[in-house]
């Protein structure tokens, strides 16, 4: 049960931190600029995708959370947060750092320059937030179910577009 309270704790400033950076970058009218800044230019891209790159995604799509949401949180949380506190003995420090790391990490993500900044921020926050709850629980387990089913979430659109050939 705690996984799914951590969802709730760590989406609220994710979602908060992406339109908070959505409305610094574009003021009042940011909503108009959601699809650029996350999908890309839509209507620039003039290829084809193949079709087995998109049964490839399937099946990458269907393995993805059960790999990731582990080896991320054991990596970032488990390891690098334990390592940072243990030699620099400052709780700031040992959270701050594979906060960062695991911003710089999804920029990857973003279909846009900034979408990148945006993924920064937010996944900065949601690294901090994670960061703060594996200092005061010290509990791996319940932040890997978090951190699944957000991967499975977005995991289950590249089988969905492939299923009604939107692509």
């Amino acid at each position: 049960m705690f996984g799914f309270l951590w969802l709730f704790v760590l989406y609220i400033p994710f979602v908060i931190a992406v339109i908070a950076t959505m409305f610094l970058l574009y003021g009042v009218d940011f909503v108009d600029h959601f699809q650029t800044v996350f999908a890309g230019d839509i209507e620039g891209a003039a290829f084809s995708r193949p079709r087995w790159l998109m049964w490839f995604a399937a099946v990458v799509s269907l393995i993805f959370p059960f790999l990731n949401a582990p080896i991320e949180e054991l990596m970032y949380r488990g390891y690098a947060q334990t390592v940072f506190r243990k030699y620099y003995s400052k709780l700031w420090v040992a959270i701050l750092i594979p906060a960062i790391g695991f911003a710089l990490q999804h920029i990857m993500l973003a279909a846009s320059v900034q979408g990148a900044f945006i993924y920064a921020v937010a996944f900065f926050v949601w690294g901090a937030g994670s960061g703060l709850i594996y200092y005061k629980q010290k509990r791996l387990f319940p932040l890997i179910i978090c951190h699944f089913i957000v991967n499975i979430a977005f995991s289950v659109f590249p089988i969905i577009f492939l299923v009604f050939n939107i692509y």
